[in-house]
């Protein structure tokens, strides 16, 4: 008995070879571009790569390829094969809402903006006007409330500048949310020029108004998600670090990973908040083969362009040090 069990036990292993070695649980490819960078610092480079499903089966040289599945016929692709890129301070969900609203990066004056925002929406009736990325130091003059109301006298406009840090919103918009400009917020601004507003906001003023605009359509969002995801992919982004999101974005990144349709592996930062501390204290975080959400985004201050970088002395063109968004006490 003994003897047949040592035997059973051989032939066991020798059908395990065998099915391994030529792919009966999935098909093998064994290919030799013109060279594999691998990112291992004891083997910068390789020779060839055994390719099984999803996964890589075998990295290394030619010869040791053919050696371990010699029934594969090896394909020559002209190119480099890469480790895949991280992307380690990226904005991949915002990036995905943001496709959903006009486009103002390069945007030569706030008139310009106008037009950009009329194209996007035209044929449309959009409860809000939403744009991203316009820049006033590439204009001649800044931004206005004047420009927005003349242009969007009912609808409300909320357009965020190229850093995030700043918005610029209309009277609509303000008197939707009965905006009380009047009334200091701590680490945010409403910037005034000779004594009236100029419809900017920054750091903390804005938070308020975004977190009042209706989230995206739920189908909209998944289609611009899954084309961004593509767009990652294309690149060779394999990896990517989404920084401040909301719990209710970690879940739906989370939803995507069950459903097997977050591809990418994603390192979630949660953005500061009383609400978001509340619950990492309270519940466990998402997580799995695809997303880690274990780390916290916490803003002290806001950007340069924007004058919400702290700095020891005024800006040159700006009487203010900048904005502390957080108290020390609470960073601590």
């Amino acid at each position: 008995m003994k003897y047949f069990d040592i035997l059973k036990h051989i032939v066991l292993y020798l059908i395990v070879t065998v099915v391994i070695r030529n792919g009966l649980w999935g098909q093998y490819y064994i290919i030799k571009p013109t060279k594999i960078y691998t990112s291992d610092t004891a083997a910068w480079t390789a020779e060839a790569a055994v390719i099984h499903g999803n996964k890589f089966a075998f990295v290394g040289s030619l010869d040791s390829a053919k050696k371990l599945f010699p029934n594969y016929a090896v394909q020559e692709p002209q190119g480099y094969m890469y480790a895949g890129f991280i992307d380690a301070h990226s904005h991949f969900l915002g990036y995905s809402k943001m496709s959903l609203q006009a486009n103002l990066f390069g945007a030569k004056s706030p008139k310009k903006c106008v037009k950009i925002t009329r194209k996007f929406y035209k044929g449309t009736n959009p409860e809000w006007i939403l744009g991203r990325g316009w820049d006033e130091n590439i204009w001649s003059t800044g931004p206005s409330l004047e420009v927005l109301d003349k242009a969007y006298p009912n609808t409300p406009v909320f357009l965020k500048r190229v850093d995030g840090h700043a918005a610029w919103i209309n009277t609509a918009a303000m008197k939707l949310l009965n905006l009380d400009i009047s009334k200091p917020i701590v680490g945010g601004e409403y910037v005034l020029e000779n004594g009236n507003f100029t419809g900017v906001l920054l750091d903390n003023a804005v938070e308020i108004i975004e977190a009042a605009i209706p989230k995206p359509d739920a189908v909209a969002l998944e289609k611009a998600v899954d084309k961004t995801t593509a767009r990652c992919l294309e690149l060779g982004l394999t990896g990517i670090v989404d920084c401040g999101l909301e719990i209710d974005e970690i879940k739906y990144l989370a939803k995507r990973q069950e459903t097997g349709k977050l591809p990418l592996y994603v390192k979630a930062l949660l953005q500061y908040s009383s609400q978001n501390l509340s619950y990492m204290s309270t519940y466990s975080m998402p997580s799995g083969e695809r997303l880690n959400s274990m780390a916290l985004k916490i803003y002290l201050d806001g950007a340069l362009g924007s004058h919400g970088a702290l700095l020891k002395k005024a800006y040159t063109d700006k009487n203010s040090l900048g904005l502390q968004l957080i108290n020390q006490n609470d960073l601590r």
